[in-house]
């Protein structure tokens, strides 16, 4: 492991639309070679290749972190597995939960105390981000499918402030890097608080944020990007607080996270992050 005080992080991508089959994903390594059986199990039942995808993201961005050769035959001792952490039946539901790794084998039994995953797909892209010390999250949405409503009047009251449509103007990129951040610092929180709304996470454009600017850097580079927008995202932190997120939720009502967001490939990747300064790990896609 890096000996850092920084966080690390690294970033992953997988081009789904390349591959048919799930072999055409790992090929030419074997899928139990890759996946656990629980790991199957759990991929079969989501959406189809972008929940193998996805897994196979995770994965690759994991062993970055953990400073492993990338390859089958220690990706499966990195077990990608749906957490219910944040599930308030605490038990079996139907719906989705934050990503939670295990390690087998020479890898360890559990994930390093403090390090997150976190996974975002779309029909033709799947992107995974891991670190170590802070809370973070990804999202990527398909410029194609979103065009189709993101620009409406119904869509532009529910989603966004005046402030965010006086910033996004006649973009449709602009307008689904806000969507994508929003759902970012959900994804930090944990899920979606009950009485939140969309409206409640505010993004606006902002100045790079210092050393931690290595988060984009890491996930530009992974989907392809060629230039990367600086964005901050401010949360009620009433809503927040009883998750326990970040330090500020516990002293003042806006609760902010840092966050960018690239355009590639047809898509947009947000990513949104809780920290000061990190280390980048390396990139792979």
């Amino acid at each position: 492991m890096n000996r850092t005080s920084r966080p690390l992080v690294a970033c992953s991508s997988v081009e789904i639309h390349r591959a048919r089959t799930v072999d055409d994903l790992i090929s030419p390594v074997a899928v139990d070679d890759v996946f656990t059986a629980r790991e199957q199990r759990f991929a079969r039942a989501g959406r189809g290749f972008e929940s193998w995808a996805g897994r196979l993201a995770a994965k690759r961005a994991v062993a970055s972190v953990l400073e492993r050769t990338v390859d089958g035959t220690r990706l499966v001792d990195i077990e990608i597995v749906p957490s219910h952490v944040h599930c308030p039946t605490k038990g079996a539901c139907s719906r989705g939960h934050p990503p939670d790794v295990v390690l087998h084998g020479r890898t360890g039994i559990r994930h390093p105390s403090g390090s997150v995953v976190t996974i975002s797909h779309a029909p033709e892209l799947a992107i995974a981000v891991a670190t170590t010390g802070m809370p973070i999250g990804v999202d990527v949405i398909e410029l194609a499918r979103a065009r189709n409503w993101i620009g409406s009047e119904v869509a532009s009251r529910r989603l966004f402030s005046e402030r965010e449509l006086a910033w996004c103007g006649e973009s449709i990129e602009r307008r689904v890097a806000a969507l994508a951040l929003k759902e970012c610092s959900i994804k930090i929180v944990g899920r979606r608080p009950p009485k939140m709304s969309w409206r409640d996470a505010t993004v606006t454009p902002s100045r790079p944020h210092g050393p931690a600017d290595s988060v984009a850097t890491s996930v530009a580079q992974a989907a392809g990007a060629q230039e990367v927008h600086h964005s901050l995202v401010h949360l009620d932190g009433r809503l927040v607080r009883p998750f326990g997120v970040g330090h500020a939720t516990t002293r003042t009502e806006d609760f902010r996270v840092a966050g960018a967001w690239c355009a590639t490939k047809g898509h947009v990747v947000g990513v949104a992050w809780v920290a000061l300064a990190v280390s980048a790990a390396r990139s792979t896609s």
